[in-house]
Formats: C-alpha cells, sequence, structure tokens
C-alpha cells in the first residue's frame, strides 16, 4: 500500500508546495479522473501533491459518544492508494506522498494549496447527485482560492486535442491576468483564442443599426487590442493568438466554443461584477457545468 500521512488540519502546514499542483482526491470517478488529467501536465505544472480530507458522516454522532477514527482513516487511505495505482505507473517520480487529513475539503485543498501553481478538482465527489454539474468542494475552492483552479469534468479528454484555448476577454484586470497566464501555461503547439462577447445597448436614436452596432464593434475591438498589449508587456507569447468578436451572452457563446477546446481559461470576477463578489456571473455559470477543463484564475489580493 501506498505510504500516507494522516494528522488533524491543525497539524497540515499552512502552506503547501511552492509550485506543482495540489490535487484533490475522494475515490469518486471524477477527482480520479482529474487527477489523470493532472498526471499528464506535470512537465508543464510541476509534481503533484495528493490530498485527501475525510469527516466523519453525520449518522456517526448519532451515538453517546463520538466514534473511533481509525475505520474512516482506513477508508480514506484505501481510496487514496486505489486513485494513486492509475497514475504512479506513468509518473512514479512526479507524484508526492498523499496528505489524508480529517477536516472539510474545500478548506484542505486551499490552505495546502495556498502557495502551489495550480490546484485541481474534479467536478463534483463522491457526494455527487447530478451528472455534470460542479460539487460543493469544487464551487468552494473557485470561490475563495487565492491561485488558480482547474475544475476537470469527467468528459474532458486527458490529452490535448483540440489544439485550442479559450480565453475569455472582457477589458477587466482579471482577464487580462487570465490571458498572461494561458500565454505563460499553453503548449506552444496550441492556439489561445482570445474571445471577447459583446452586446449591444439600446440605441440612440440618432445612430442607424448599422452605425450603432459599427460603434460597439469599435469598442469591442478596442478591448480585445488593449488587453493584448497588456498581455505583451509582460513579454512574448510563443503560442500563436486568434482574437474573436462575437456578438451574444458571454455564457452561451463561451460554453458552445469551449466543447471544442482543450482548455477554457477564465478571471474570476469580470468588469460587471460588484466588487465584494467573489466569483462573476458569468465565470460562475461555466464553472457550474463545464464542458472543458477550466482555469480558474483568481484576482489579485
Amino acid at each position: 500500500m501506498t505510504s500516507t500521512t494522516s494528522k488533524p488540519i491543525d497539524e497540515i502546514p499552512a502552506r503547501g508546495p511552492s509550485s506543482g499542483m495540489v490535487v484533490g482526491v475522494d475515490g469518486s470517478g471524477p477527482s480520479i479522473h482529474a487527477l489523470q488529467w493532472a498526471a499528464r501536465r506535470t512537465d508543464r505544472f510541476g509534481p503533484i501533491q495528493p490530498v485527501i480530507a475525510w469527516h466523519y458522516p453525520w449518522w456517526s454522532y448519532i451515538g453517546p459518544a463520538v466514534p473511533h477514527a481509525d475505520p474512516f482513516e482506513e477508508a480514506a487511505r484505501a481510496e487514496v492508494d486505489q486513485a494513486l495505482s492509475s497514475v504512479r505507473s506513468m509518473h512514479p517520480s512526479d507524484i508526492a506522498e498523499p496528505i489524508v487529513v480529517r477536516a472539510r475539503a474545500a478548506s484542505t485543498l486551499m490552505e495546502i494549496g495556498a502557495s502551489a501553481g495550480l490546484i485541481v478538482v474534479g467536478t463534483r465527489g463522491r457526494s455527487g447527485l447530478t451528472d455534470g454539474f460542479v460539487g460543493s468542494v469544487a464551487s468552494g475552492v473557485v470561490a475563495r482560492s487565492q491561485v488558480p483552479v482547474a475544475v476537470v469534468p469527467p468528459s474532458a479528454p486527458l490529452d490535448d486535442h483540440h489544439r485550442r484555448v479559450i480565453v475569455g476577454i472582457d477589458g477587466s484586470p482579471n482577464s487580462i491576468q487570465a490571458m498572461q497566464w494561458a500565454a505563460a501555461n499553453v503548449p506552444v503547439t496550441s492556439v489561445i483564442e482570445a474571445v471577447h462577447v459583446w452586446a449591444p445597448e439600446p440605441k440612440p436614436p440618432a445612430l442607424s443599426s448599422a452605425q450603432h452596432e459599427a460603434v460597439h464593434k469599435a469598442r469591442a475591438r478596442l478591448v480585445l487590442d488593449e488587453t493584448l498589449s497588456q498581455v505583451a508587456k509582460a513579454g512574448p507569447v510563443e503560442p500563436p493568438v486568434r482574437t474573436h468578436l462575437v456578438q451574444g451572452d458571454p455564457r452561451s457563446v463561451l460554453r458552445e466554443w469551449s466543447a471544442r477546446c482543450d482548455l477554457l481559461v477564465l478571471g474570476a470576477r469580470g468588469r460587471g461584477t460588484v466588487a465584494h463578489l467573489l466569483v462573476g456571473s458569468v465565470t460562475t455559470a461555466l464553472v457550474q457545468r463545464p464542458r472543458a477543463t477550466t482555469v480558474v484564475i483568481p484576482t489579485e489580493g
């Protein structure tokens, strides 16, 4: 069996690896798929730190005393061993000793992954009820993580099939960070598709329909050009970049486009998000039912 570390959350270091990936594992099919996805990308994102968090089920508190932890810890360890057996043979040197901890999964992943390069989660865990919808753990990590989070749906291919990466652009600082992340982490053999989705405001009486559309297209083009200009200041972008202006609802457009890409990269907050909200409405809608692996870039600070 694989050796694991099992300890309470207050004994886990506040900071995990300074790079690489922290991957949440709970023995479910989606979490194993996410682990396999990560294992095929250690050359890009660094080694893997598997983490499984467990807690007593609700029915264990019915009795007069708190149950002994051993059976629950053993079950958690067995789940880790089974999940890792599928990937250790491929990348034995890139997977660290797994951490098994009694705590809530979302807070544990964020604490251990606070300084990682990427936190990787499946769309739902063992308690998931509906196929395709993101689970509570993934939702919690995406909402509050201070490092990028990759949400891997079970339908996501393990290999890069399309050689296309979609980045949602809306002109916000967070979408610029999303574009910078893609430029730094996408293979040079891929194409980055920078997509800005726009919708016209009500037409003023003084403008014709053609003039009104031309004004909004010009504004949309300016958003894309300024974003790429900001990204270029950080250094050259090696993968080729294609820009697209699309009229419509950004949630519908990006969901449709993401069905034909290897990765969808989004900023956690866009231009239209109220400042106190952690995740914007567009990003929330897209990660709730992702069609491709979706990386959410947190806002600075």
